[in-house]
């Protein structure tokens, strides 16, 4: 496991950690977190995807929430774009960088070895592909529908216009492959009471396990204080 430093334990935790913050740390201590979390991600190894989705996606929906607060808290008197924007990213940032530095056959492997239940450790897992299987569908489903003769790609609002065709679709295969996940579920017996023997686990350090414990300690701290 020379790749990564770090058991999803303590990944685990530090999303605790993060939505502490989120919700009860100020906005200096929200500041130095994003910064640190920027320099950390121009040294991990997919740092190109990393920026690719800032670019296409945390970048746009930061610079509405920064307008957008401010132009309606701003005529209220009392101007909040500024904090829902750190919020953002304060919530965006670490998810990325975990999602670029670890694998969910890692997680897997981690998540093994707490003992957690079977179902909690799938469900957990598919919730890091939830996005990437959404956009994958949508596309798939787009591209059928330009095949049948259906033109998407025009001026923008046409293009606004011509999503509403792709929305019964798009759901119908998201239902299709929830369905067909819960009947894998079913047969790989995930929810079987019988012990379950793995080819590998990854077992948390000492380091990992302090690590945990004090990102848990923290968030409590931040939420109590």
């Amino acid at each position: 496991m020379n790749k990564i430093n770090f058991h999803p334990s303590v990944l685990i935790a530090l999303l605790i950690f993060t939505f502490s913050v989120a919700l009860f740390a100020g906005i200096f201590f929200q500041s130095v977190f994003v910064a640190f979390f920027l320099f950390v991600s121009l040294f991990i190894k997919k740092r190109k995807a990393f920026w690719k989705k800032m670019a296409r996606f945390g970048v746009p929906l930061t610079a509405v929430l920064l307008i957008v607060n401010d132009l309606v808290f701003s005529a209220m008197g009392n101007a909040q774009g500024i904090h829902y924007a750190l919020r953002f990213l304060v919530l965006l940032l670490p998810l990325l960088t975990i999602v670029h530095t670890t694998t969910p056959a890692e997680f897997a492997m981690g998540l093994r070895s707490l003992r957690l239940p079977p179902r909690f450790n799938h469900i957990f897992l598919l919730s890091f592909e939830a996005f990437d299987s959404f956009r994958t569908i949508t596309r798939n489903v787009s591209t059928a529908q330009q095949l049948r003769g259906f033109r998407a790609r025009r001026n923008i609002f046409s293009r606004a216009k011509n999503l509403f065709p792709l929305l019964l679709p798009v759901a119908y295969s998201a239902l299709s492959m929830s369905l067909e996940r819960g009947i894998a579920f079913e047969f790989k017996g995930v929810d079987s009471p019988f012990p379950k023997t793995y080819v590998a686990e990854w077992k948390p350090t000492a380091f990992d396990i302090f690590t945990t414990a004090t990102l848990i300690v923290a968030s409590f701290l931040l939420l109590v204080l």
